[in-house]
């Protein structure tokens, strides 16, 4: 972050697709939102689309969402263990897995929200050129 808790231009004109393949943690890449398939589905929006796009979005956040669930699960037995052990080193790389899950959640989320706001739009576009 810039001066005074502001984003820097550039990082906030960035498109939401390059923020995400930016800040996306590598090893987790196939857990995020597949924004840009999902957005590619809007744009070619026809008759069909509705459901198909809808199909994918109902995929794609219960895929994050076991991911998100799953990790966190995982992460907060391993520390409950290493606590009870003395283990610091485990405490700590647990606490980076949380700091990583909370990135996850956050570029996940916003994806969601932005790629929704985008089907409303289309889609109420579309009823009202029928």
């Amino acid at each position: 972050m810039g001066i005074k808790g502001k984003k820097k231009k550039s990082e906030r004109d960035m498109k939401f697709e390059k923020k995400l393949a930016a800040r996306a943690i590598s090893e987790w890449k196939n857990q995020y939102p597949r924004y840009s398939s999902l957005k590619e589905v809007l744009r070619v929006a026809r008759a069909g689309s509705v459901e198909v796009f809808w199909s994918l979005l109902i995929e794609d956040v219960q895929r994050s969402s076991h991911f998100f669930e799953s990790t966190l699960n995982k992460t907060a037995a391993k520390v409950a263990e290493a606590s009870r052990e003395g283990d610091t080193k485990t405490i700590l790389d647990g606490y980076e897995v949380l700091l990583k899950l909370q990135n996850f959640r956050d570029l996940s989320t916003t994806g969601f929200r932005k790629i929704v706001k985008k089907a409303d739009k289309v889609f109420s576009d579309r009823k009202s050129v029928v």
